[in-house]
């Protein structure tokens, strides 16, 4: 990794798993990087959890008979098998994975609870609603949507409205048939954007679908 620093070592550094000289340079990288900042500072938790585990006791049954170097090779691969499976676990949290989950309509999605500014808004007619998470940040804002009830196919974009009217592209996906938060699919969405726009300076958000229009506003 000396060479070059790349994102998914938040989780190795964590750990405390990287060099010396690894762990400086990642640290001269996560001076300059905000996203690999806010990983380190959830997996710090994650770490703890791992670390407060403690150590699991060999199986002395299933140890070579032999001794020597035969058991130490065995012991060598039953701690790197553990330190490979603790790495797992902390990279599958560090790199975004997202499990949907299913919500009641209203409710603001674990995922999103104690995550910055929280406003949401629905539609009674269709079912549509929407949770967003707002965070200002020294480059503009930082946006988590929830959405559920959302229904497919269609191509759907999330618009920023300052309060002088100028809009923007905050992201954009893809909705499949089966839809999000339905009866069938369950699962909300969850998306993540930014805007260079700061949040003081934000009126409200649309969720807007390609040849239809405006679905919902979410007011700032």
């Amino acid at each position: 990794m000396t060479a070059e620093v790349e994102h998914s070592d938040v989780g190795a550094y964590a750990l405390g798993l990287l060099t010396p000289a690894d762990a400086k340079t990642f640290e001269d990288h996560l001076a300059a990087c905000e996203r690999c900042a806010d990983e380190l500072a959830d997996l710090r938790g994650v770490a703890g959890l791992l670390t407060g585990l403690g150590p699991v006791r060999d199986d002395a049954s299933a140890e070579p008979a032999g001794g020597g170097v035969d058991l130490l090779r065995h012991r060598r691969g039953v701690r790197r098998t553990r330190l490979l499976l603790a790495v797992a676990a902390v990279l599958l949290f560090a790199g975004g994975v997202v499990v949907g989950t299913t919500q009641r309509h209203g409710t603001v999605p674990a995922d999103l609870r104690g995550w910055g500014e929280i406003r949401s808004a629905d539609d009674a007619k269709s079912g549509l609603a929407a949770v967003a998470a707002l965070q200002n940040k020294g480059w503009g804002t930082h946006v988590a949507l929830d959405l559920g009830h959302l229904t497919g196919p269609r191509t759907c974009r999330l618009i920023v409205v300052s309060t002088e009217g100028e809009e923007r592209e905050v992201t954009g996906w893809e909705v499949p048939v089966r839809g999000y938060g339905a009866i069938d699919s369950p699962d909300h969405l969850q998306v993540h954007g930014g805007t260079a726009i700061p949040l003081g300076d934000i009126e409200r958000f649309v969720l807007r679908a390609d040849g239809v229009g405006d679905l919902l506003s979410i007011p700032v």
